[in-house]
């Protein structure tokens, strides 16, 4: 039965806690090698081999470690199966690599193998299986601990001799989050005193406490950025050395750097990270970066980035996570002065300073505006309504604020302006909530903390009549204005440095599973949302009662656990991704009637040979989704066509409109017996409609 259970292992690795001779590892190790495609699947067997003796009365100690050898020496395992002679509890401490079957046979004391069970069945992916030895002895642990798994709904799978076989399920221990990179590195093309570089040397100080170092690395070394807490590297360097992860902050790069990104696809670069710094406008700039550099993750900066707006994109795994804050530093004065204006200072970047050509007329005299990251011009340089105002006063160039700096400014403003017409993460916003500054500021880069009336006054930036309104409003109502002010601090708290690294770290990391769907409640993390791959599925439940289905192409199962609420007899999907059987496994795990496999469809003969054992001869609805266009050209329509002789009733598609024309599909279908029943709509990021089809004619 373990043989069994390790062949159906599709991705994950075997974990036996508890080895003693080796036996068991045998059976696991056999059960490996009855599937030839099994590449990535290895086999960990952890026993500390010490003098213990067990609840029943067994002695175990260093002898059978010897034993082990000897039993892998003579069968031959040793090829497959990797002994660590170290307690159970000691490496699940540091355990990082996801796991497809776990097998739990160690110390039967309860204490002991529950401990065995919550610090390692959350490494089991969902969908995995955790299986328990001598779990029907009344007198020992494991029993109890079954009788506890089943009292809280984990109904075992099966049962086989002394064994339980569980699913895990998302409603399972899942893994705390835990740091598994040490070593850091972001590239750029040139060193710059910008935000995005910026945003990792404050994550810096965030992780450090986790051991975790970033590093950066440039093609022109030469630049103003310099901070204190990361080391700064040639590309040469960084090159020649090795990384647990590269990130890739933004898309600001000349066409030739762009063009040189697969230079960090060597193993040596880790995973690789794109982290999207701006909104939707620079689409297309991303967009090159992201093909070029072939990232494994990537995450957006703000939620301007909404579902189904990044489907173009490449890779693993996708997340938003927006920005960060360091609240105790940018803590405002205990009370703010209340004043009488002399001046009413109003501080901003420099990249708005021609919008006051029309706001500063509209505005009294004694506003004043300071502006940051810009050193006072030379005389004649700037347009002559700027030069006026740099002569009355009104007008003041601070220069690049030092981070230490940087609190003492935004303290001697009265009011924050930001005019952004497109941005990722507002700091300037950020630190000036942080620092209980009102704020005035566009949507762009703040959809996340600037909420209208509430924490911020929002304007249209190229209106300079309501832009000067709103900062009116700041000066004449300040009661209203420190009420913002108020609620704008205590909503920016939540974005602390410390919770931004947890969330980036988390999200960037690769699972070695490549996410499709987007449901992170569902511990799904791709780019397509749930919605598209359930869009108008409505419209097949009413004939899926009591019906037998055949899903090629099942993906993560969520259609198959729609069509088993629906009141489906059985459903058998296929996937070539052993992560989506995984995740399919999972979400169905309470209908042992769905039935889910890894693994291609071509040759159609020899898919339907291999899995003979599960295949109907006919199905009552047969779904074919988002599958056709994937298959080679000579190859599909012979899929096609033996999918069609299977339905007995409903067949089911999704392709591209185009290609369903070009292929003449519809035709194809209706000759084989069956008539269109009914067309869906185009879904969310350009998924194509589902088509239904229903037999009218009689196989013979």
């Amino acid at each position: 039965m373990l043989a069994k259970y390790a062949a159906a292992v599709d991705d994950g690795d075997i974990v036996e806690i508890g080895s003693y001779k080796g036996k068991s590892a045998v059976a696991l190790a056999y059960g490996m090698r009855r599937v030839l495609s099994r590449g990535r699947t290895r086999l960990y067997c952890i026993d500390p081999h010490e003098t213990f003796t067990g609840q029943l009365g067994g002695k175990f100690g260093v002898e059978d470690r010897r034993d082990f050898f000897k039993v892998m020496l003579e069968t031959g395992i040793y090829q497959d199966a990797a002994l660590i002679n170290m307690p159970s509890d000691q490496v699940a401490l540091s355990w990082t690599r996801p796991i497809g079957l776990l097998f739990i046979d160690g110390d039967h004391r309860y204490h002991a193998v529950r401990e065995d069970f919550m610090r390692w069945a959350p490494h089991v992916l969902d969908g995995g299986v955790i299986a328990i030895d001598d779990s029907l002895n009344p007198n020992v642990g494991p029993t109890q601990l079954v009788a506890e798994l089943t009292a809280k709904g984990f109904e075992p799978i099966e049962r086989c001799g002394k064994i339980t076989f569980l699913r895990k399920t998302a409603s399972m221990p899942q893994a705390p989050f835990s740091p598994q990179w040490r070593s850091i590195l972001v590239v750029a093309e040139k060193n710059v005193l910008a935000g995005g570089l910026l945003r990792f040397s404050r994550l810096q100080s965030a992780i450090e406490p986790f051991g975790i170092e970033i590093s950066f690395a440039f093609e022109d070394l030469s630049g103003p950025f310099h901070p204190n807490n990361c080391e700064i590297l040639s590309m040469k360097q960084a090159l020649a050395r090795k990384w647990d992860a590269t990130i890739l902050p933004g898309a600001g790069f000349s066409e030739s750097f762009i063009n040189q990104l697969d230079r960090f696809h060597s193993e040596v670069f880790g995973t690789r990270v794109q982290a999207v710094l701006n909104d939707r406008s620079r689409k297309d700039r991303f967009l090159k970066a992201n093909r070029t550099f072939a990232p494994h993750s990537v995450v957006f900066n703000t939620r301007d980035w909404a579902p189904g707006s990044y489907t173009h994109f490449n890779g693993d795994r996708f997340a938003i996570v927006e920005g960060g804050i360091d609240p105790a530093f940018f803590a405002p004065p205990i009370r703010r002065p209340k004043r009488e204006y002399a001046n009413f200072v109003v501080g901003m970047q420099a990249k708005y300073l021609n919008d006051l050509t029309a706001i500063a007329p509209l505005l009294p005299d004694h506003v004043a505006f300071h502006v940051i990251r810009k050193e006072t011009p030379p005389i004649g340089t700037l347009p002559p309504e700027l030069q006026t105002l740099t002569e009355q006063g009104r007008l003041t160039f601070l220069g690049t604020v030092e981070e230490a700096n940087l609190r003492a400014f935004y303290h001697g403003c009265d009011c924050i302006l930001h005019l952004e017409r497109f941005a990722g993460w507002a700091n300037l916003v950020a630190e000036a909530m942080a620092c209980g500054v009102p704020v005035v500021c566009s949507d762009k880069g703040t959809l996340a903390i600037a909420k209208a009336g509430v924490t911020a006054n929002i304007v249209v930036p190229d209106d300079a009549k309501i832009v000067a309104a709103a900062i009116l409003d700041v000066m004449i109502n300040p009661e209203a204005a420190e009420i913002r002010a108020q609620a704008a601090r205590a909503l920016i708290s939540r974005f602390s440095w410390a919770a931004y690294g947890a969330l980036f770290l988390k999200a960037a990391r690769d699972d070695g599973r490549k996410h499709y769907l987007l449901a992170p409640e569902l511990g799904f993390h791709g780019k397509w949302p749930k919605e598209s791959r359930l869009l108008d599925i409505d419209s097949l439940l009413p004939f899926c009662a009591e019906a037998n289905v055949l899903d090629i192409g099942c993906a993560e199962g969520l259609i198959a656990q729609k069509l088993m609420e629906a009141g489906a007899n059985s459903v058998h999907g296929f996937d070539i991704d052993p992560g989506r059987i995984l995740s399919a496994r999972a979400l169905t795990a309470h209908w042992p009637e769905a039935d889910f496999r890894a693994d291609t469809i071509l040759p159609w003969a020899d898919f339907a040979g291999r899995h003979a054992d599960l295949l109907r001869a006919s199905y009552d609805v047969v779904l074919f989704l988002a599958v056709y266009q994937h298959l080679s050209a000579d190859k599909r329509d012979t899929v096609l066509d033996s999918l069609l002789a299977m339905s007995n009733d409903v067949f089911a598609i999704r392709t591209p409109d185009r290609l369903f024309e070009v292929c003449n599909l519809h035709e194809r279908i209706t000759r084989c017996g069956f008539a269109s029943s009914y067309v869906g709509q185009t879904g969310i990021g350009g998924s194509a409609p589902l088509r239904l089809y229903r037999r009218t004619k009689i196989q013979l």
